[in-house]
């Protein structure tokens, strides 16, 4: 089982904004102020604000994404679950859930400082 380090402060993401959203093959990344990262390469849900908008499970590669309107955005929070489930909730009400995968690869990565952290 999955486990968030000890040593990763999650509170460091909020107040952070995202400036930067990045697509690849299998990957998407949240660029962050203060040179922070997240690197996402496994499932996620992305569920908007407004009632019309719906939760869906995103795998990868995508093929459309809504993630983009979070540029702008500040982190409010960010909370791990006991599987390592990291839940972001952002200024403009969107919520993104990066959702942990069984398998040998790593389902995200956070990078601080100097600092990356693998989940």
């Amino acid at each position: 089982m999955k486990q968030i380090p000890a040593d990763l402060d999650l509170d460091l993401l909020q107040g952070r904004q995202v400036e930067m959203v990045c697509f690849a093959a299998y990957s998407v990344d949240l660029h962050l102020d203060a040179g922070m990262t997240i690197h996402v390469e496994g499932r996620y849900l992305h569920h908007g604000q407004s009632d019309s908008d719906t939760a869906s499970e995103i795998e990868l590669p995508v093929a459309y994404s809504a993630l983009p309107r979070l540029i702008s955005s500040e982190i409010l929070s960010a909370q791990a679950d006991a599987s390592a489930n990291l839940t972001l909730r952002f200024s403009n009400g969107d919520l993104l859930r990066l959702l942990i995968s069984d398998g040998p690869y790593e389902s995200y990565q956070i990078k601080i400082g100097d600092n990356e952290f693998v989940i």
